[in-house]
Parts: C-alpha cells; sequence; structure tokens
C-alpha cells in the first residue's frame, strides 16, 4: 500500500484534545489518528484491541531473555516464568 502524506488544520483547542488523547495512548499521530478512523468504524485495530496482552508478552520477552542469559536461574525464577505464561495463557482465552 503506498503511502502519502496529508495537512489537517485544526484549532489550537483540537490540538491540544488530540495530543493529550494521543499521549494517553501512547501513540503516535498517525497510529492514533487511525484508531479514532476504526473507532468511527465500529472497529479497533488488534494492536489497540489486545494492548495489554501485547504487552504482556513483552514484559514476558524481557524475562524469559534475562531467565535464558542467566547461568544461575533458580526454581523460584522458574516458577515465576511458568505463572507469567499461565497468566497470559489464561487472558488470552478470556478475549477469545
Amino acid at each position: 500500500m503506498a503511502m502519502s502524506r496529508m495537512t489537517i488544520s485544526l484549532s489550537e483547542a483540537d490540538i491540544e484534545n488530540f495530543e493529550a488523547g494521543r499521549d494517553n495512548a501512547g501513540m503516535s499521530k498517525s497510529a492514533f489518528l487511525r484508531l479514532l478512523i476504526a473507532e468511527h468504524e465500529d472497529r479497533v485495530p488488534y494492536f489497540i484491541k489486545y494492548k495489554d496482552v501485547i504487552d504482556k508478552f513483552s514484559e514476558l520477552n524481557s524475562f524469559v531473555k534475562i531467565a535464558i542469559l542467566s547461568d544461575n536461574t533458580t526454581e523460584k525464577d522458574k516458577l515465576l516464568f511458568l505463572n507469567k505464561i499461565e497468566e497470559l495463557r489464561k487472558e488470552i482465552r478470556a478475549k477469545m
């Protein structure tokens, strides 16, 4: 899909509202605009709909890297790792 630029003129108040919403969502301008369009069309992109699950996968990924790179991974660390995986599995099942 080809990308193109567009310009939008807004009042200062509208710009402040847009930026505040974008900051709260932690998104780029283009991603936030796509979200607003999607909400208007009654569809939410997967990266927004499952943001909490994606964040947990990211956290789990970091934990796994630490555990794998460590020569001293304890049984407690292994149990924590398995608990995090199970929590994520339950959350994914609940969303499906």
